[in-house]
């Protein structure tokens, strides 16, 4: 019996991650409801019961992160917003229910290659305006259209060197549809000019709405689909892309986003920045967080470090900060693979979605972590660190194809925040978090074999 793991464009030394030798590496293109479409990798299960035990028990970490009453850490952005995107009735925002049939990952027509995002955000009006550029090519046959995610978006214009016969807008997809077929394979580019007044994916906290003066700034929020709120593009995790993020701020703020800084300019009182990603990732570990924030440095090697807060929060920064680089150097040497990003940075912003999410190369924390030091014995921040820290391997260079597959992210992200506790404060103590998180399963299963009764219709078992 073999185990097939999820998607990545990188090769990972497995033997070094999980003490075993992998039997064979392979590409495959439907097998089960673990496809992918570049190298996957296969082992022996029996062999791999030290790894999977763990996974087994740290599974119930995603029980215990949808409820917001446990630890900042349990928290992480990747259950419970996912969760928190269900209605009072229960269901998905905007979803048809699911069921309880088999699900699969959606189908891709065409590989979306590179995006490019550039934009303008106005925090009088608490709006954006700006241009997505998304190279693509066709995946099996010709194709003479292309819909992309865009919910309650004012599409301006859509060009492209190919012509373009129409495009139509309804509010939750935009349509364009070519006047001559393109070719599987063939690459090509579409512009897209719009503006939004999104009420998910980006936000705003500034003084007007009682934010504290000087704190003025923004940050979005992608997992599980709620980038599609502010830019249009293929907002589904079975799809890796290179992608750059250029925004426009008022000179004396920040702009942070994935992957390294490529320039950054004032002219007349407006600062622009550049950020590129140049290894592929999905479309929802996009990061744009900007206004006025406080930076805090450091090094991991050659690494770039960084942690910003708003202003008013960067007293106690450093207390949160301190672990990144002993964590990042015990998950090196766990795991068996380098830091695969340009730079790992943390930035607190106000009102997160919850603990933190994992954006590739730039995490987002909320403000909630921070602790000062005369309560450092009654908070941590290190266990948040930790697991958003681990999701840089497994959630952002690893990538689940489709939700069904998530368990995988939190399980390992949970394990070694478990592994770290032990590096850092003893066996007794990671066995403990084990022991809690394996309690909390089991009051989680409970509770949801309860609510499963009670929304039973009447007489069935």
């Amino acid at each position: 019996m073999s185990i097939l793991f999820w998607e990545s464009p990188f090769a990972l030394p497995w033997e070094n991650l999980t003490g075993f030798p992998v039997t064979s590496t392979i590409r495959a293109f439907d097998w089960g409801p673990m496809v992918c479409r570049r190298n996957v990798v296969v082992m022996k299960l029996p062999k791999f019961f030290r790894h999977l035990i763990g996974l087994l028990v740290l599974f119930p970490g995603l029980g215990l992160a949808i409820d917001h009453h446990q630890l900042g850490w349990e928290t992480c952005a990747s259950k419970r917003h996912f969760w928190g995107m269900q209605t009072n009735s229960g269901q998905l925002k905007g979803e048809v229910p699911p069921g309880n049939g088999r699900q699969y990952a959606r189908d891709r027509v065409v590989d979306v290659r590179h995006v490019k995002i550039d934009f303008t955000p106005d925090f009088k009006r608490r709006s954006i305006s700006g241009n997505v550029m998304i190279r693509f090519s066709p995946i099996a046959e010709a194709i003479d259209e292309i819909s992309l995610d865009a919910v309650d978006l004012d599409i301006k214009k859509v060009e492209s060197a190919r012509k373009i016969k129409t495009w139509d807008n309804d509010d939750k997809k935009l349509l364009i549809v070519f006047s001559d077929k393109v070719k599987a394979g063939e690459v090509i580019e579409v512009s897209i000019s719009y503006e939004a007044q999104p009420e998910d994916g980006l936000y705003f906290r500034t003084r007007e709405m009682g934010y504290p003066k000087g704190d003025d700034h923004f940050w979005t929020q992608g997992e599980p689909e709620k980038h599609r709120y502010w830019f249009p593009g293929y907002d589904y995790p079975n799809e890796r892309f290179t992608s750059e993020v250029i925004c426009h701020v008022p000179e004396g703020m920040t702009f942070l986003s994935n992957g390294r800084l490529v320039n950054e300019e004032t002219v007349e009182g407006v600062t622009t920045f550049h950020w590129k990603q140049e290894k592929e990732h999905v479309n929802y570990l996009i990061s744009a967080v900007g206004g006025h924030l406080e930076k805090l440095e450091g090094r991991h090697g050659s690494l770039p470090l960084a942690f910003y807060t708003p202003p008013s929060e960067f007293a106690e920064a450093r207390n949160s900060f301190r672990d990144t680089e002993k964590i990042l150097s015990f998950l090196e040497k766990e795991i068996g693979v380098p830091f695969p990003w340009a730079k790992y940075y943390s930035v607190c912003v106000s009102d997160f979605v919850a603990g933190g999410m994992e954006n590739t190369s730039i995490t987002t924390l909320t403000t909630g972590t921070l602790f000062s030091s005369d309560t450092e014995n009654l908070r941590s921040s290190f266990r948040l660190n930790a697991h958003e820290a681990t999701h840089q391997w497994f959630g952002d260079l690893l990538t689940c194809k489709d939700w069904s597959q998530l368990w995988l992210n939190e399980g390992f992200a949970t394990y070694f925040t478990h592994l770290y506790e032990e590096e850092k404060n003893g066996t007794d103590e990671m066995l403990y978090g084990l022991y809690r998180d394996a309690g909390g399963f089991g009051q989680q299963g409970r509770k949801a074999h309860r609510m499963a009764r009670l929304q039973r219709p009447h007489g069935t078992i």
